[in-house]
């Protein structure tokens, strides 16, 4: 009997197993197979995001940190260069047996930089990191302190190929924080917006983040570039860079989109459409518009019982849905008067006060949540009671530019009397 009651019950869990849904890689709430952000470059806004907190796979962001590392490093008092030579203690094959390298023959860093970058090649970063010093764990406390500079508070390094270890981890976060850091060392930049290119014995080789070429050629984008590690039972990994120039026709006074894409998928095979989608979405239903042109009045305020005008100091551009009228995008402005150190309200804003003085930063707390800065200047002049310096004043202003003139040939003047100086005393030294 207890044989028989054991056998439906088994029969029952696998009639309930086959018909469980599958969880496929659609974004959709509470997905936690996914984890991703699109950031905008230029005002700092996450335009997309879902989990991005969420502990993902750091082995591509390691091999990324190790590029960086040895790009940033230098040997012997001298910066290292991707034209250099390097020689492996030891015969090596990648992972995926697609690249050797021989104990032999001579590497440029530039050739390992690309190998390990565009094709995944993990005994490039260790010839590339026992290069720049051959304790392991040194290098790799590099990484982990360049991390922490860069603010990646949830990653932790533990090797430079990326190979599998418990300890290391990151986020989508702070992958973009990454990615955004390192493109501005030029060398990086070069190397991830080649979409093919040639490595060691006449070796082609393509950008496995075949996505961002694609979207480079369907908008005639002026930008692109990236990395993917392709599918595989860890998951997927994608990290790439897009500048999307306005649609046609677009309607108000629109910039470039500079889009920074760190993707994260569990078990998908997919990642490529999906971020492919995701910035196509964004293209068809964002906009980067500029809300402030420069010496655009942004408010009143009454200094001394007169009237303040606040200009903005320069243009000020933020990304919003396309159908949202960009003024009522923002939610709330805020003005910090004086320094950052030494914040003032307007009641002790005290006069005299020119027009065009840096006053200090109003804050714009848009409806996305995120916080745009702008410089804010004065709009005109509020003198004081005081007769000589508001007349004093008004000479400066008419005068201004020899004003400056003077100041300028003061300081040169000052420069090389001072220069004579230390010229003397060195003179009176040696006799």
């Amino acid at each position: 009997m207890m044989k028989k009651f054991v056998s439906i019950v088994c029969i029952i869990l696998c009639l309930y197993s086959f018909s469980m849904p599958t969880i496929q890689a659609q974004g959709t709430a509470g997905d936690n197979t996914l984890s991703y952000i699109v950031y905008e470059q230029d005002t700092k806004q996450i335009v997309m995001q879902q989990n991005i907190q969420q502990q993902a796979d750091a082995s591509l962001l390691s091999r990324m940190m190790c590029a960086l590392v040895v790009l940033e490093s230098s040997i012997d008092g001298q910066m290292v260069s991707t034209s250099d030579y390097v020689k492996p203690v030891s015969y090596s094959v990648s992972a995926d047996g697609k690249y050797k390298l021989y104990a032999s023959k001579q590497y440029s860093i530039d050739a390992l930089l690309k190998a390990m970058l565009l094709a995944n090649a993990d005994n490039c970063a260790r010839v590339l990191a026992y290069h720049i010093n051959p304790r392991t764990d040194f290098f790799v406390s590099l990484m982990n302190q360049t991390a922490a500079r860069i603010g990646m508070t949830q990653t932790f390094f533990t090797s430079p190929d990326g190979s599998e270890k418990t300890l290391q981890r990151t986020t989508a976060y702070d992958t973009a924080l990454f990615y955004e850091y390192a493109m501005k060392n030029s060398q990086f930049k070069r190397i991830l917006t080649n979409d093919h290119t040639f490595i060691w014995d006449s070796i082609s080789l393509f950008n496995t983040c075949s996505v961002a070429f694609r979207l480079q050629e369907e908008f005639d984008a002026p930008l692109a570039g990236g990395v993917y590690t392709g599918a595989s039972q860890k998951g997927s990994a994608l990290m790439m860079h897009i500048t999307l120039p306005p649609p046609e026709g677009a309607t108000g006074d629109t910039d470039a989109m500079k889009l920074i894409v760190a993707f994260y998928a569990i078990g998908a095979e997919n990642a490529a459409e999906y971020v492919q989608n995701l910035i196509m979405d964004i293209h068809t239903n964002f906009r980067k518009v500029r809300f402030l042109s420069a010496n655009e009045e942004i408010d009143i305020h009454t200094v001394a019982g007169e009237p303040l005008s606040l200009l903005a100091g320069s243009d000020l551009y933020c990304v919003a849905p396309s159908e949202v009228d960009i003024k009522s995008y923002v939610q709330n402005i805020s003005y910090t008067f004086g320094r950052v150190e030494d914040t003032l309200t307007t009641q002790e804003i005290e006069p005299p006060i020119l027009e065009g003085q840096n006053l200090g930063t109003a804050h714009l707390l848009l409806r996305d949540g995120s916080l745009q800065n702008v410089t804010i200047i004065a709009g005109n002049t509020i003198q004081t009671d005081n007769q000589a310096v508001n007349k004093f004043l008004e000479i400066y202003e008419q005068y201004k530019p020899l004003f400056i003139l003077i100041l300028a040939l003061f300081l040169i003047e000052m420069i090389i009397l001072t220069t004579k100086f230390v010229f003397f005393l060195r003179t009176r030294t040696k006799r």
